[in-house]
């Protein structure tokens, strides 16, 4: 490979510490590709590129590779920085391992890694491993969490949740489908009186006879029996409207007996899987609940409109708010604001475009649904205090001169998450302009909206987890607040 050094123009180079030893990584799911770097050539130690396992004999393979070279470069045993590119699920296992040995664990961006490679046409991996190396030396890295970290496992559980979301959307279309050929109308609400995919309606069409002939021929004392059993609230209206819908339909079991049989079956065992993929989504968001209440971003589900799935999905993008970089940084990676670009000095405008649609989608979306929700409704203080909280406050101001409204109320919930986690406070309005009498209001009314909240979730305030540590120092707030006002 050519001297990575010489290659580099003008640009600004070697970030990385000289004395480290960098150690670039291509992971695949059963082999990955390493090389090590040698600051002093330019170029990759090694002119062949080692291909290990990815298992621990292979990690330890390696890893005794980079303890020869510290030994005969006479490097600290602690100067190892490991740069692979984004992170994915069969890479973990070396991320944990790495990290266990005390070395910087990083990861590039690899569209980004692409870019700077000595060769941008052809792809394999010893000219991934050129990109990756490239990208770490112009300091275009990223800490590597770790793979037990909190938010490491928040990302995990949001992710499955949102696959399973989309998996249990494409699910109810393909229900909606067979019902129409065995009972049509029965999933409207409006026609059957029943909530759709309600566990009620669920276990109406578990019944071993259900179909338009169960509520057209049985007598009402049966019907009236079939809808106790399955849990359904007003069983004498329910079977009034459950059997005029049924009269509406073809007896489709006396026509085609086998056909309709075969359709029933096929409905019936595709609910089952719905409620199993039901409770797979349960058992997420109880452990989305789980990890989030060990995270200061766990008072943020004080502000109004924020709830426990758009917490902690952006929880799960942002990563440690320890490590997190500017508001704007953030809101650019979110792609609520718009790209700007400035040439020819300070002294000519800078040209605004239009919001980059290279964004995480994800955080977007949690963002968004904050601000959709707490712009239409007002903080549970605000009765006793009649103070707008600050979200909606600003999404009005910016409504009114004709702004983004969206957008900039959504850097504005970015802000306000930055300073809550930084200070470990609940959601609070402008101290300025509040008196102290309603400020204690507000605290309080706050708290409990709160607790509310994770109390829904199965969650309560403790010693270990951060509403019980917000509880504590709530306290101690109240009680200076008192002692101010006498």
């Amino acid at each position: 490979m050519s001297n990575i050094n010489a290659k580099a123009g003008n640009k600004q180079l070697l970030r990385c510490n000289k004395n480290n030893l960098l150690l670039a990584i291509d992971c695949a799911k059963e082999e990955h590709v390493a090389n090590f770097f040698d600051f002093s050539t330019g170029c990759f130690i090694y002119k062949k590129a080692l291909h290990i396992k990815n298992n621990s004999l292979g990690f330890e393979f390696l890893f005794g590779k980079a303890l020869e070279l510290l030994k005969r470069k006479r490097f600290r045993k602690s100067s190892i920085e490991v740069y692979l590119e984004d992170p994915a699920s069969y890479s973990q296992s070396l991320i944990y391992f790495f990290q266990m040995k005390d070395c910087l664990v990083r990861y590039v961006n690899a569209f980004q890694a692409s870019s700077y490679r000595d060769n941008k046409r052809a792809s394999n991996d010893v000219l991934d491993l050129d990109g990756i190396i490239r990208s770490a030396l112009m300091g275009q890295y990223y800490e590597c969490p770790s793979p037990l970290g909190i938010y490491t496992l928040i990302r995990e559980c949001t992710r499955e949740r949102q696959r399973l979301i989309k998996a249990r959307t494409r699910h109810k279309n393909n229900l909606h489908t067979l019902m129409d050929l065995v009972f049509s109308g029965f999933l409207s609400n409006s026609k059957s009186g029943i909530t759709s995919y309600s566990k009620g309606c669920v276990e109406l069409i578990l019944h071993k006879d259900f179909g338009p002939r169960l509520f057209s021929k049985s007598t009402q004392s049966r019907i009236l029996k079939i809808i106790k059993k399955a849990g359904l609230n007003e069983p004498e209206k329910l079977s009034q409207k459950l059997k005029e819908l049924a009269n509406q339909n073809i007896n489709w079991i006396e026509v085609q007996p086998e056909v309709f049989i075969s359709r029933r079956e096929r409905l019936q065992e595709q609910i089952k899987l719905y409620k199993a993929r039901e409770v797979c989504i349960q058992v997420q968001e109880k452990q989305i609940a789980h990890f989030l209440q060990f995270s200061p971003l766990a008072l943020c589900l004080s502000i109004t409109g924020a709830g426990l799935i758009s917490v902690a999905t952006i929880a799960a993008e942002l990563g440690d708010p320890r490590l997190w970089r500017s508001i704007d940084q953030a809101a650019s990676y979110a792609g609520v604001i718009p790209r700007q670009k400035q040439s020819g000095g300070s002294m000519k405008e800078a040209i605004t475009y239009a919001v980059p649609k290279a964004a995480n989608k994800y955080l977007k979306n949690a963002l968004m649904t904050i601000v959709d929700v707490a712009q239409r409704y007002q903080h549970p203080a605000t009765q006793l205090t009649g103070i707008t909280h600050p979200i909606k406050e600003s999404f009005q101001k910016v409504d009114i001169r004709g702004g983004a409204s969206y957008m900039a109320t959504a850097k504005k919930v970015l802000r306000t998450i930055y300073a809550m986690v930084q200070n470990e406070m609940v959601y609070l309005p402008n101290i300025k302009n509040t008196s102290k009498e309603h400020y204690r209001i507000w605290i309080e009314e706050s708290t409990q909206h709160l607790c509310k909240k994770w109390q829904a979730q199965g969650i309560i305030p403790n010693e270990k987890n951060y509403i019980g540590r917000w509880i504590r120092h709530k306290n101690e707030i109240i009680k200076i607040l008192d002692e101010s006002v006498k």
